[in-house]
């Protein structure tokens, strides 16, 4: 009889679990935003935010145009050093478009 009560204690568990994950799945479609309130990225996320494939991304961080973390040997990337390599290579429509800025450094 003990076995059927353990049973139905991790079968009401189980189920509000599944309860808390549909809540937060809601959230989610309501509010795709969400997903970056994440301080930390991995590369391929990185690499999707700044619309680079992951091998341009990794040149541009050998470069040392961003900057990085290491975490058990995976390189991530913040939000804020993100933020700033897009403010570093934004222009202003005002602004002609400055070829030394931007020029392809590679020898």
């Amino acid at each position: 009889m003990d076995e059927i009560f353990d049973i139905i204690r991790a079968f009401n568990r189980l189920k509000d679990q599944v309860e808390t994950l549909n809540i937060r799945l809601d959230r989610l479609i309501k509010n795709p935003s969400v997903l970056l309130t994440k301080r930390i990225v991995d590369e391929q996320a990185a690499a999707s935010l700044l619309n680079l494939s992951v091998r341009e991304l990794q040149r541009i961080r050998k470069e040392g145009k961003i900057q990085y973390i290491v975490h058990k040997r995976r390189i991530n990337y913040s939000l804020k050093a993100i933020n700033q390599y897009i403010e570093k290579h934004t222009c202003s429509p005002s602004e002609p478009f400055d070829t030394t800025r931007h020029a392809n450094t590679r020898q």
